[in-house]
């Protein structure tokens, strides 16, 4: 985040609004935060860098978007299915 240099204004430096996909991935993000401590303290980390450089805030929101997406498939996820001779060696 210290080191990211985005060409452009950032939108929201610009005055845009708020649309209801982003108010959507601050749901999101919040709800990551929930998962327990650990995902509590990093988003919190997060957002502390990320508030001191707004231009970096849609690639933090997009990763932890991903990182939720990631969780509930893995939390969702069957173990795999191991057969006699796969669990013999």
């Amino acid at each position: 985040i210290d080191c990211y240099r985005e060409p452009h204004p950032h939108p929201r430096a610009l005055g845009a609004p708020r649309r209801d996909v982003n108010l959507q991935g601050v749901a999101v993000v919040r709800a990551v935060s929930r998962l327990g401590g650990e995902e509590a303290a990093m988003v919190a980390r997060l957002m502390t860098a990320a508030r001191g450089k707004p231009e970096t805030q849609k690639h933090v929101f997009a990763n932890l978007f991903r990182y939720m997406q990631i969780r509930v498939m893995h939390d969702h996820a069957e173990p795999p299915k191991v057969t006699a001779a796969e669990r013999v060696s």
